[in-house]
C-alpha cells in the first residue's frame, strides 16, 4: 500500500473571517444557540459601555480626545494572506509588503513632554501597549480608516517610525567618520529574525480516540421493537489512519528592524484640554527612506545608523463627516456618539512637500535640500 498523504490548505485571513460569521450565523438560527449568542451580544455591549464611560470622564479631566487617520489595510490588501501564512519556499511580494504594514507604527510626540505621545499602528490597541495606544478603531472610507486616542493637550509632532523589513540585511557600510545629526532625520537598522513556515512530509501511527457514551438496543420483541437499552462506553476506534501527513514547521528567516526618527518639521497638531478634534494621517510605504552607505556606521555586529536625505510618507485626508455619519450608541457607545458628532477636522501644519501621487493617494517628503 502507498502510504497515505494529505494535503494541507492554508486560508487566507478574510476566508478564515467569513468562514467564521457564517458558522456564527447558522448557530444563532439554531433555538439550541439562541441564548448563547445573545449571551454574548450583551457581553459585547457590556464592554463597549465600560470603554464609553471613558472618553466623558478623560474631557472632564483635561485630556483631550484625537481621532486619526490612518492606512486600511483591508482596503489595500482586500485578499491579500497575512504573513503567517506565507510558505518560505514562495513568499510573494504580497506577503512581505503585507508583513511589513501590519507591523508598521507611527509616533506623534509632544512637543513640550517628550514621554506624552501616541503611536499609530496596526497592533497597538489600549488594551495591549497601554497609554500609547488606541481605545477604538473607526471605519472610514476608502484607503482611510480611523484610530482614536485620549491624550494630553499639546502640540504634537510626527517624529518616529518603525516597521520590520523581512528578507533584508544590513548594507555595507562605506563610512568611516561618525554619523551627523541630519536635518531630517535618522534611521537604525537592527538584524533580527522572522519566521515564515513550510510544509514537511512526516509519518504518524494511526491515532486512536473514544467514543463518547450513547445508547444502543439490548432486547428486541417482535412486535413491540426495542423494548430495552444499553449505554455503552469507552468504545475506541482509529481516528486518523497511519500515514504520511504535510505538517507545517517554522524556517527561520533573516531581516531588519527599522526605526526611522524624525528631527526636521514633517507635521504637527495642536489640540486644547477638553477637547476632540479629527486629524490627517501619515503612513510609509517602505522603503520610504534615501540615504546612501557613506553615511552610515556600524553600532555594533548586528546594527548600523545611517543619515536620512529624505523621507517619503503616503497623505491620508480625514474627514469629520464620515465620522458624524455613524451612530456609535447602536453598538453601546452613545457618550462617545455625542463627542465624535461635534469634533472637528483640524487642519495638519504640514512642512513636508507633495512630490507625487500613488493609487492610495500624494506622497510627501521631507528632504534635507
Amino acid at each position: 500500500m502507498q502510504p497515505l498523504q494529505a494535503q494541507q490548505v492554508v486560508p487566507s485571513d478574510k476566508e478564515v473571517k467569513e468562514l467564521a460569521k457564517r458558522r456564527a450565523a447558522a448557530e444563532c438560527k439554531d433555538a439550541i444557540f439562541k441564548k448563547d449568542c445573545r449571551k454574548a451580544e450583551a457581553q459585547t455591549l457590556q464592554a463597549a459601555n465600560e470603554i464609553d464611560k471613558i472618553f466623558p470622564l478623560a474631557l472632564k479631566e483635561g485630556k483631550a480626545i484625537v481621532a486619526i487617520a490612518t492606512l486600511d489595510m483591508g482596503y489595500k490588501y482586500p485578499d491579500a494572506p497575512s504573513w503567517e501564512n506565507n510558505l518560505a519556499d514562495h513568499v510573494t511580494d504580497t506577503g512581505t509588503s503585507v508583513a511589513v504594514e501590519l507591523g508598521t507604527t507611527v509616533e506623534w510626540r509632544n512637543i513640550a513632554q517628550s514621554d506624552k505621545k501616541l503611536i499609530v499602528g496596526e497592533e497597538r490597541p489600549f488594551a495591549k501597549v497601554g497609554g500609547s495606544g488606541f481605545l477604538l478603531e473607526l471605519p472610514g472610507k476608502g484607503p482611510v480608516k480611523y484610530q482614536v486616542y485620549i491624550v494630553d493637550p499639546g502640540t504634537y509632532r510626527l517624529s518616529r517610525i518603525t516597521h520590520p523589513m523581512p528578507r533584508t540585511s544590513l548594507p555595507v557600510a562605506d563610512g568611516t567618520a561618525s554619523v551627523d545629526k541630519s536635518y531630517v532625520g535618522s534611521v537604525d537598522l537592527t538584524e533580527t529574525i522572522f519566521n515564515e513556515t513550510k510544509f514537511e512530509s512526516q509519518w504518524f501511527n494511526e491515532q486512536w480516540s473514544t467514543r463518547p457514551p450513547y445508547q444502543e438496543c439490548a432486547a428486541v420483541h417482535v412486535t413491540a421493537g426495542c423494548v430495552e437499552l444499553r449505554w455503552v462506553y469507552g468504545e475506541e476506534y482509529i481516528s486518523r489512519e497511519a500515514g504520511y501527513y504535510d505538517v507545517s514547521v517554522a524556517v527561520p528567516a533573516p531581516g531588519l528592524n527599522v526605526g526611522i526618527g524624525i528631527n526636521g518639521e514633517f507635521a504637527s497638531f495642536s489640540v486644547q484640554a477638553s477637547e476632540a478634534i479629527v486629524v490627517d494621517g501619515f503612513f510609509p510605504q517602505p522603503p520610504n527612506t534615501r540615504f546612501s552607505t557613506a553615511d552610515c556606521e556600524k553600532t555594533d555586529t548586528k546594527s548600523m545608523v545611517c543619515d536620512i536625505e529624505a523621507v517619503d510618507l503616503l497623505y491620508l485626508p480625514a474627514s469629520s463627516d464620515v465620522l458624524h455619519s455613524h451612530d456609535y450608541s447602536t453598538i453601546g457607545m452613545p457618550r462617545f456618539n455625542q463627542i465624535i458628532g461635534k469634533a472637528q477636522l483640524r487642519p495638519l501644519d504640514i512642512k513636508a512637500r507633495p512630490v507625487s501621487k500613488s493609487e492610495l493617494g500624494a506622497i510627501y517628503q521631507l528632504a534635507a535640500n
